[in-house]
């Protein structure tokens, strides 16, 4: 059961960083071939982005709770640091801002309609930041898993922008963060293939768009 849940929520966690990208790009997409069919499509996206994040939550915060309460470590003081050091609370405001310009981007798409632009930047920063949070919490496991007794000790914002920095090009870490970008977009993908058809009735705009969303969205996801 417990694989089960990871295994869900790391798909959620992956849809939902894909779900931006995608929801952007549509936006983009509709202004400049005039079509509002892409338009409608990257507003149900961006909204399934956002519901994937909050549904995520929970767990996330949940074993953050366990891990702290019950740490690995005998006598749990070396881990703790991982969970409340300054390098693991910059890494969660990212994501916090990460989640402020998700609601943003949702909640302002109807009332932007004339604002594109401030409302695309919006979206990107909203795409941006998800992307980087990946990328923040991806280095921070691979400094623990390389310098887990160094990074106890130092768990400055500083010394995780060096151990970030002294990745080697060479290293696997790129390739793996390349396919985890990657797989964001087409979980996104697939995923919105499940949610259009949930939300068939709850947006009732008509057989046509349906034809052509869950068309354009089986490209995203393969």
């Amino acid at each position: 059961i417990k694989i089960l849940l990871l295994s869900i929520n790391s798909a959620f966690l992956l849809a939902a960083a894909g779900s931006p990208v995608i929801a952007l790009f549509s936006e983009r997409l509709g202004l400049g071939r005039q079509k509002i069919f892409y338009d409608k499509f990257g507003a149900q996206v961006a909204f399934m982005g956002l519901l994937l994040i909050l549904c995520t939550l929970p767990l996330t915060v949940g074993s953050w709770a366990a891990l702290y309460i019950r740490p690995p470590a005998q006598d749990g003081q070396p881990f703790l640091p991982l969970l409340t050091g300054a390098s693991a609370l910059f890494c969660y405001g990212v994501f916090a801002f990460t989640l402020l310009c998700a609601v943003l981007y949702k909640s302002l798409w109807k009332k932007l309609k004339k604002q594109k632009l401030l409302h695309s930047l919006i979206g990107l920063l909203a795409a941006a930041s998800l992307l980087c949070s990946m990328f923040l919490f991806m280095a921070l496991a691979r400094a623990h898993f390389l310098y887990g007794d160094i990074l106890t000790v130092e768990t400055t914002i500083p010394a995780l922008l060096a151990f970030i920095s002294s990745i080697p090009l060479s290293s696997t870490f790129w390739p793996v963060l390349a396919l985890a970008i990657t797989m964001s977009v087409c979980a996104a993908g697939a995923m919105g293939l499940v949610f259009l058809i949930f939300r068939r009735k709850a947006d009732d705009w008509g057989r046509d768009y349906y034809q052509f969303s869950l068309g354009y969205c089986a490209k995203w996801a393969i």
